[in-house]
């Protein structure tokens, strides 16, 4: 398995947190993926696994290794998972704070090689981002099956987003235990390809057409306009839809009662490039 899948692994305290997080990249958004494929393709028995997603049973130092072997993580990884195995089972406080300590060392070492194309990796899926916006909706539980109950994902799914967006210091509880937005805030933006990235819009976009074939109309705004260009004009042209999402974004900060979440995608791109088009 490829190492970008494990972008996201650094920051977790314990084996639970680790594996939920690896289980809800292994959803994907795919219901067909369930805990008990999950635990066959791991060669582990289902009410096992699930017990030790929950934090109820621990996992060998041997086992770890298997699975590492078997999700084909890379050195460094591998090191650190087999790390929180140990801790969980560790039996003196003073052998827990060496492995804290080693635990940190490698978290350390990968904050100092990340770049933001890799935070965003961590929350490349749908939803996170939705549900990062959804903080502002007054009258929703900001909790995990509240969440997944609205977006139509599973609550492991919206779990493991709040635990990710904390980690990367964009949600935290405040003293009453509900979560805020902090004042950390991110803009990704890139002039090269970004895998990630590109993930993200396609599921955005994947979801525009569901919508346009399932929504009502009056829940939804889908338009379209073909132009012949000058490409002088192009960067002029991205700057003016950049300053049309500001616009629509402080539109709709007017008012403090937000009962949904939308999104708002916009597609420019050549047509008359020469390429074979084809739909499936």
């Amino acid at each position: 398995m490829h190492a970008e899948y494990f972008k996201s692994i650094y920051g977790h305290d314990n084996t639970a947190s680790f594996l939920r997080s690896l289980f809800a990249s292994a959803l994907g958004g795919q219901r067909q993926t369930s805990l008990r494929s999950w635990a066959q393709f791991l060669g582990m028995n289902p009410g096992f696994l699930s017990q030790v997603l929950h934090g109820k049973r621990r996992l060998s130092d041997a086992k770890a290794i298997k699975i590492a072997e078997t999700l084909g993580m890379e050195e460094r990884e591998s090191r650190y998972f087999r790390l929180l195995v140990r801790r969980d089972t560790a039996k003196s406080e003073a052998l827990r704070k060496s492995l804290d300590g080693e635990i940190k060392e490698i978290s350390v070492a990968f904050e100092g090689e990340a770049l933001d194309a890799e935070s965003f990796a961590a929350i490349h899926d749908w939803y996170h981002v939705p549900i990062l916006e959804m903080i502002y909706m007054e009258r929703l539980s900001y909790e995990p099956d509240a969440i997944a109950a609205r977006l139509g994902v599973q609550p492991l799914e919206a779990a493991v987003a709040l635990e990710r967006l904390s980690r990367l210091g964009l949600i935290a509880r405040n003293d009453a235990g509900r979560y805020e937005r902090t004042k950390a805030n991110f803009r990704f933006r890139s002039p090269h390809r970004n895998e990630a990235f590109g993930r993200f819009h396609r599921q955005m976009m994947d979801l525009a057409l569901h919508a346009m074939d399932t929504r009502p109309m009056n829940e939804r705004v889908i338009m379209s306009q073909t132009f012949c260009v000058n490409p002088t004009q192009l960067e002029e042209a991205r700057l003016m839809t950049r300053e049309y999402i500001e616009k629509m974004a402080a539109l709709f900060n007017k008012t403090t009662e937000h009962e949904d979440c939308y999104q708002l995608n916009v597609q420019f791109f050549r047509l008359t490039d020469g390429e074979p088009k084809g739909f499936s």
